[in-house]
């Protein structure tokens, strides 16, 4: 069995308050109830969905993009040493790494 990794970049672009509902159990009762609580989220962009909806112009011009790129083609030449014969092995890999 051989197994492929993916990396997925994310830019962190600051932080905002959320509210969240939290499971809390007493730990004197055991019991379970929800609260709702103010919690920080970070807010950022992840390359492989901007990856998958950019035009090849768009890439060419977006270093994290490039980076994206580069990795596909890894994937591409590692996919075509492991499965030589398998072609639609090999479009099947691809097309669930391009969608994230």
């Amino acid at each position: 069995m051989h197994s492929l990794a993916t990396a997925v970049n994310v830019r962190r672009d600051g932080v905002e308050r959320v509210t969240k509902a939290i499971k809390v159990i007493d730990a004197t009762s055991g019991h379970a109830h929800i609260e709702r609580r103010q919690c920080r989220a970070i807010v950022g962009r992840w390359t492989a969905e901007k990856f998958r909806t950019a035009d090849r112009q768009t890439v060419a011009r977006d270093p994290d993009l490039v980076a994206a790129q580069s990795q596909m083609v890894l994937i591409e030449k590692a996919l075509e040493r492991v499965f030589p014969k398998d072609v639609g092995a090999r479009h099947g890999i691809m097309k669930v790494a391009r969608s994230g």
